[in-house]
């Protein structure tokens, strides 16, 4: 039930792959499905030969500064850890080159980033608006130097409804005014947690106002029709089937996480 999503998200990530940097919005309520829906392109971004790297925020963890963007920046470096030397050079001197002597400002946040460009020299102190501003620079900085022609980059971000405004002043730095190309951010979240005043909802207001892309995704339950076919596809053509498939629909209105769960629960019973 979600083929239409995933052509669109497919579709945003082919703009731009050969053009400016999107932003792409995936809402809904909790359990409709948004990260498996997301995870959905990873192999189609794959085959494209296109990098694609995840992270999420947690409600745990909303003290910890850029905490699901540092999650996204360690899945790059392990993808780039499984290249050979010489493709592994490659990146390192397009992101050195890119960042300069500002590198510390990088490994700081995402440790793992001295994996690939090496012991990063000291840089001076700064406080409050200051550091804020060159870690945007610096950040900035860096994804355009791993989102290229030859291999753009998808990163997509889950539940930002809990994320901390240092978080949000990176997307809002990344996506406005053309900064990148050959990127695609996708950011899911919750709808129902998300209103007009909402820190997210005022840094998208600022993101379109200052030129960025941005289009959405609003992902509904399944339809009584999809949550037949899920279970057919489990089941094949077990006696009963119709009846579980209505039964399972009315206990979940087709809420894909309590679908699965009831579906797991069912199993463990039998």
């Amino acid at each position: 039930g979600r083929d239409d999503e995933v052509a669109t998200i497919i579709t945003a990530f082919d703009r731009a792959a050969t053009a400016d940097a999107e932003l792409l919005l995936v809402n809904g309520a909790p359990g409709v499905g948004k990260s498996a829906l997301v995870h959905e392109v990873h192999q189609p971004v794959t085959e494209r030969r296109g990098n694609f790297v995840s992270g999420k925020f947690d409600q745990y963890q909303r003290d910890v500064p850029f905490y699901a963007w540092m999650l996204a920046f360690q899945d790059f470096c392990n993808l780039l850890l499984q290249e050979d030397e010489s493709s592994l050079e490659k990146w390192r001197t397009r992101i050195l080159a890119g960042i300069g002597n500002l590198g510390r400002v990088l490994t700081d946040v995402v440790p793992s980033i001295e994996l690939i460009i090496g012991p990063q020299p000291m840089v001076s102190p700064l406080a409050g608006e200051q550091a804020l501003n060159r870690l945007n620079y610096v950040f900035g900085n860096f994804i355009k130097a791993i989102s290229t022609r030859e291999h753009p980059l998808v990163v997509f971000i889950d539940d930002w409804q809990w994320a901390d405004s240092g978080s949000l002043s990176l997307l809002r730095f990344i996506m406005s005014g053309n900064r990148c190309s050959h990127l695609l951010v996708i950011c899911a979240y919750r709808d129902s947690e998300v209103g007009a005043t909402h820190p997210l909802s005022l840094a998208l207001a600022d993101i379109t106002r200052n030129g960025g892309t941005a289009s959405t995704i609003h992902l509904q339950n399944l339809a009584a029709d999809n949550v037949h076919q899920l279970i057919g596809d489990a089941l094949g053509n077990a006696p009963g089937l119709e009846e579980l498939s209505r039964l399972a629909y009315e206990k979940t209105q087709g809420n894909a996480f309590f679908l699965v769960q009831l579906l797991n629960d069912l199993h463990e019973r039998s």
